[in-house]
């Protein structure tokens, strides 16, 4: 199913059909048009892809932060796929999937959206303040831009590498966000769901047959 299609069975409280699953694919790599978009088509999958939107935008040799774009999909390519009716874009941060420096020593251990960085140019650590102020510009970003692209509401969050904290779910709520999807592996019981904190199995290229079909049962 689309993540807009499981927002509206939690806010109507109404039952999952059966076999029913929510398949998220993250980080809107170019693959996922070459690759897994024939085979959504040719099966008629319905698929959900988390795109980080600074990697996706079109831009010239000299962009100071991802000067090479070929190994994301474009934003024309996000439409074509959506136009399909079998996929829908969601917001992986426009720039947040990424680790910080969080200490004076230089080390980066934490991720963006969970925690207060280091301003080494300050020699301080930043206030809660500006960690909230920085955390929300890059979701704000991240959602004007994919709806200026998509010409449609963008309110599913991905949590880079899963992590998330209370501070971070607010603000996800004031944005307008409606659902926001972990890596926690546990299962989600309609009734008991908290839309920000919806629960995912991840499977990736070590998993064999069996492993995943444990997965899913």
């Amino acid at each position: 199913m689309l993540a807009s299609e499981l927002i509206t069975i939690i806010e109507n409280g109404t039952g999952v059909p059966d076999k029913s699953v929510l398949i998220v694919i993250d980080d809107g790599y170019l693959d996922n048009y070459t690759i897994a978009f024939p085979v959504i088509q040719k099966y008629g999958i319905k698929v959900n892809i988390s795109v980080v939107v600074s990697s996706s935008e079109v831009v010239d040799a000299s962009h100071p932060i991802y000067p090479i774009t070929q190994n994301h999909i474009t934003q024309e390519q996000m439409r074509e796929m959506e136009d399909t009716g079998l996929v829908e874009i969601l917001s992986h941060s426009y720039n947040g999937h990424q680790f910080v420096n969080t200490g004076e020593a230089g080390d980066f251990e934490e991720a963006f959206y969970v925690t207060n960085m280091y301003l080494s140019d300050e020699c301080r650590m930043e206030t809660d303040a500006e960690y909230e102020a920085r955390i929300r510009a890059d979701i704000v970003q991240s959602k004007v831009t994919l709806e200026k692209w998509l010409s449609r509401e963008v309110d599913t969050f991905v949590y880079p590498y899963g992590r998330f904290n209370d501070t971070l779910l607010r603000v996800l709520d004031e944005e307008g966000f409606r659902l926001a999807i972990t890596t926690r592996g546990d299962e989600n019981t309609i009734g008991e769901l908290h839309p920000l904190k919806v629960n995912r199995y991840n499977v990736d290229y070590t998993d064999n047959l069996e492993e995943f079909k444990q997965k899913l049962g």
